[in-house]
């Protein structure tokens, strides 16, 4: 998977087709603390590493009523997880 690619996207109850918008390491993760309630991006990358995190997708998922939603995915091992934790299935389209 790589940025721009088309995925199916898979989670608890819910599936959509999105569009791979970002795909960065922990490390390469932009600093968003100017941002209401955002912790240091050290803070962040810290957790991230303890969790195992390698990648972080940013996925536009569409078909939702009101337009396009855009989630974070979790590369943990050999698998994906939303922010809660939940397993993901991610899937290439071509």
């Amino acid at each position: 998977m790589v940025k721009g690619s088309r995925v199916l996207v898979f989670g608890t109850g819910s599936y959509g087709l999105g569009k791979v918008m970002e795909l960065r390491p922990p490390d390469d993760l932009p600093d968003l603390s100017r941002l209401p309630g955002c912790p240091p991006v050290d803070v962040i990358r810290e957790i991230m590493r303890e969790r195992g995190v390698t990648r972080v997708a940013l996925i536009s998922v569409s078909g939702y009523p009101e337009g396009s939603r855009m989630f974070a995915a979790l590369e943990i091992g050999n698998g994906w997880q939303d922010l809660h934790g939940q397993a993901l299935v991610i899937s290439e389209q071509n």
